[in-house]
């Protein structure tokens, strides 16, 4: 059994950077859609309040760490597009 101290709960996602050439965005010819590059994880970081803006960092080590399950699902309902999140557990990690 995991020891509740040790367990951060982190709320993740996906990201990917949209394709410009010659500062122009780049769209699937066949789809429409903007054109994206590989997929990365992206993690909560910060919420400026509710129904303002949410940041999201690539770096795992910025990452807002919750100490409570409940505490990481109330914050994922304020998202918008929650649905695409999921919640993980971190186990205390030197460096992390």
């Amino acid at each position: 059994m995991t020891d509740t101290n040790t367990v951060n709960f982190l709320i993740r996602t996906e990201d990917a950077d949209y394709v410009y050439i010659d500062d122009c965005l780049q769209f699937h010819p066949e789809s429409g859609e903007p054109l994206t590059t590989e997929k990365f994880p992206v993690y909560f970081e910060k919420c400026l309040g509710d129904g303002k803006a949410k940041y999201w960092t690539k770096d795992i080590t910025k990452a807002f760490r919750f100490d409570k399950l409940n505490d990481a699902l109330s914050m994922l309902t304020k998202f918008s597009r929650s649905e695409e999140c999921e919640i993980i557990t971190l186990d205390s990690m030197e460096g992390l």
